[in-house]
């Protein structure tokens, strides 16, 4: 089994995934070899373990086994990314505390302190290593508390401390209370679902304090070696001004409206927008203002070259041409209450997005989830920012595909002899399934095959809808039996999607 652990180790590095998204693709790639380097990687593992007689299925069955067995020959530390990040963030601070035993040279290691005791005001320690501008920095342990006088102390004070990360909050609350420093900085490392699963505390510690930056980053990129599926979140506070706020800006690049924004709840919801030059495309800055509309527009139109483009009506009628950035795919996602993907802009949006190779995963999931959520974010309001880059958004992009090609309101359509690049069975179609469709969900599955596999079918009777798209299709056979059936399929398959989205939504 030693080599098969090997190849899966490889796999996970070199292609920079999760063991849950690598065995996803080795459910898929048994026998493959296509040009999908991520899929013949997979089966370059299904084949080296049955080489070491492990068959396809019990590979599958293995994936504990195989994955417990991987050792990384890191010491286990926080990955650079986090270390450069948490260095920038307490430079200007005067002492630095890492109060969990990161193990960072330019950090103070205080982790032998006894962080969950010495509460009293005469001989206790809550003015030890308590001061101002001072930069905490550690991890927020979701473990549980166990009896010590911090989860004693929250527990007189009504407020429940189940996990050791929810006492060291507490425990900076008391030492505010105690010193009432100023300038200080907390930066936490914790999982993703941690201030969730800690409400009360999280609460207490929103009044006290300013929380100023917050990124999510996958488990995989944030501990030096690791393996892990899973999120995780990095944040950033600091004490209170005098005029009741103290906002932390790297290098003055962010603002107050790009801060995390609290639900009713107090859940923290720190994913939004990406802020380049900072993280890779994985990382996350919060900023509840922007829309996926608006990062189209800004991010991925990265030409500003114009040509004249034909606008037409819902019936596919030219009204007049206007002068829009080129699309290298022949087609553009037009914005409106409701939004459509079309072989030409449709007169009477708000706002055109040329559909690229750049940005086509963004649009498809913009336009898929727009469908999707029609009618419960209002009309004319705009899908929030969805997020790339999350583990697991590639399923997410998968079960938007299917709508994006087969949805009420793609309308693209073949012209004379200028055939869509948007065709059932056609060279991107077949393109972009190869590379999807193993992560897409049974809903989507089905309604993928009934739009390619209707369209094949009528294009044999028929051969005049030869270079037709589905759209086309549908529109020249009004066949209502099919029309019920397709109705049916689609709504599963946007309901999927609807529920799916909520989980990448800033």
């Amino acid at each position: 089994m030693k080599k098969t652990t090997q190849a899966i180790k490889y796999a996970l590095e070199e292609l920079h995934l999760t063991p849950d998204k690598l065995f996803q693709l080795i459910e898929s790639a048994q026998g493959y070899s296509g040009d999908n380097y991520e899929l013949w990687l997979a089966n370059k593992i299904i084949e080296v373990a049955d080489s070491e007689g492990i068959p396809f299925t019990e590979l599958l069955v293995k994936k504990l086994k195989l994955l417990s067995s991987l050792r990384s020959d890191d010491d286990g530390g926080v990955s650079q990314v986090i270390s450069d990040f948490i260095k920038m963030v307490v430079a200007g601070s005067k002492e630095t505390v890492d109060f969990s035993g990161l193990g960072l040279d330019f950090l103070n290691d205080n982790s032998d302190f006894d962080w969950f005791n010495g509460l009293s005001l005469v001989d206790g320690t809550l003015e030890e290593l308590n001061s101002s501008n001072t930069a905490y920095v550690g991890f927020l342990d979701s473990a549980g508390a166990g009896k010590n006088e911090v989860s004693l102390a929250g527990k007189s004070m009504g407020i429940p401390i189940t996990s050791k990360g929810g006492a060291m909050l507490l425990r900076f609350l008391l030492m505010d209370d105690q010193v009432e420093p100023t300038g200080n900085t907390y930066v936490f490392i914790s999982d993703s679902a941690f201030y969730k699963e800690n409400p009360q505390i999280t609460k207490e510690f929103f009044q006290r304090f300013s929380l100023v930056d917050a990124v999510y980053l996958n488990k995989s990129e944030a501990i030096q070696g690791s393996f892990a599926s899973g999120l995780d979140l990095v944040t950033v506070w600091k004490t209170y001004s005098e005029e009741g706020y103290d906002y932390y800006e790297t290098e003055g690049k962010y603002s107050e409206s790009e801060l995390v924004i609290m639900e009713d709840n107090d859940v923290i919801l720190g994913r939004s927008l990406i802020k380049p030059n900072v993280f890779p495309n994985k990382y996350f800055y919060a900023d509840s203002e922007i829309l996926m509309s608006d990062l189209l527009k800004e991010y991925l139109i990265d030409s500003e070259e114009g040509e004249q483009v034909a606008v037409i009506n819902l019936d596919l009628q030219v009204e007049e041409v206007y002068d829009l950035p080129k699309s290298d795919l022949g087609a553009y996602l037009s914005i409106n209450g409701t939004q459509r993907v079309c072989d030409y802009p449709i007169a009477c949006s708000t706002d055109y997005i040329p559909i690229n190779r750049s940005n086509l995963e963004e649009v498809i999931t913009y336009y898929a989830c727009s469908q999707a959520m029609e009618g419960t974010w209002g009309y004319g309001k705009g899908l929030g920012m969805v997020l790339n880059g999350l583990e697991g958004y590639e399923s997410l992009v998968a079960n938007c595909l299917p709508i994006f090609f087969f949805g009420w309101n793609s309308l693209f359509h073949s012209v004379e002899d200028q055939a869509s690049n948007f065709l059932p069975n056609g060279e991107l179609d077949q393109e972009l399934y190869e590379k999807y469709n193993s992560f897409m969900s049974f809903e989507s599955k089905v309604l993928w095959t009934l739009g390619t596999d209707y369209s094949k079918a009528m294009i044999e009777k028929t051969p005049e809808l030869e270079g037709k798209t589905f759209y086309q299709i549908r529109s020249e056979l009004k066949d209502a039996s099919f029309e019920r059936v397709y109705k049916e399929k689609l709504e599963l398959a946007l309901r999927f999607v609807n529920v799916q989205v909520k989980g990448y939504l800033c």
